[in-house]
């Protein structure tokens, strides 16, 4: 199934780092470059692939767009592994309590959102770490070879 709608912006990974994380991961050093690099050319190119096969349906997208949960998307460099890691949204498990949106019905209408938000923010960080970046964060060995 295919999901025809435009890209959004892409998340503004600059703006929306918690403050507990600033200056203390050391991601956050490359915060601006990933964000140049979703806005330049790999966001629209992630989430055209990502449309062409999600499940979701426009109603559910409208409810995505309306929770604005796109901007709440995060994605930084793990200098550990030396990948590019993300954080998707979910719609929270007491959404029905909580009554935050009248379209949301099921349980498993939630899932399938928070399901394919997952799936986009992997098809993102995939072409990001396939395409796009090239950091070297190995320090070289002080040892002879």
């Amino acid at each position: 199934m295919t999901l025809e709608v435009d890209a959004p912006r892409p998340p503004d990974l600059t703006m929306n780092v918690p403050d507990a994380e600033e200056g203390d991961r050391p991601e956050s050093e490359h915060r601006a470059e990933i964000e140049g690099m979703l806005e330049n050319a790999a966001w629209p190119r992630a989430f055209g692939e990502w449309s062409e096969h999600t499940d979701l349906t426009e109603a559910d997208w409208a409810i995505v767009l309306d929770l604005e949960l796109i901007e709440q998307f995060d994605f930084y460099w793990n200098a550990d592994d030396e990948q590019i890691r993300y954080e998707s949204p979910t719609i929270p498990e007491d959404w029905e309590d909580r009554d935050i949106h009248p379209d949301l019905r099921t349980y498993v209408q939630v899932s399938a959102i928070n399901d394919s938000l997952d799936a986009l923010g992997q098809t993102v960080t995939d072409l990001l770490q396939q395409e796009y970046v090239d950091w070297n964060t190995v320090e070289p060995s002080d040892e002879p070879e």
